[in-house]
């Protein structure tokens, strides 16, 4: 993904002006998500993963993403990410048995 044409243009959109091979990691992203997740008052889905692969190479060592995920599941929030490779699915129905069965999976 890094140094494919799409990348390279919105890399000069949010003026990031070293090589885009170089990889930016927010150390502070659990903290900074845990704070915002304690103040929401009503649970939504969360969405990532739309600039880059949020499991590149360093996630195995350094966890960050995991932890993210954790600390979504914990708060009891939903979560759709997408990576390379996404699979999404949309699932409606008129059975309100059904839908509490669908809806209590988020």
């Amino acid at each position: 993904m890094y140094g494919c044409i799409y990348y390279n243009s919105r890399s000069k959109y949010y003026q990031i002006h070293h090589d885009v091979e170089d990889i930016e990691v927010k150390i502070n992203a659990p903290k900074v998500l845990e704070d915002a997740l304690r103040r929401k008052r009503k649970k939504c889905m969360i969405s990532t993963g739309a600039m880059s692969d949020p499991y590149n190479h360093l996630e195995e060592r350094l966890g960050y993403t995991r932890k993210c995920i954790e600390l979504i599941y914990s708060y009891g929030f939903g979560l759709a990410m997408q990576t390379k490779f996404a699979v999404q699915m949309t699932l409606t129905t008129y059975d309100k048995t059904f839908s509490k069965i669908i809806e209590s999976m988020y």
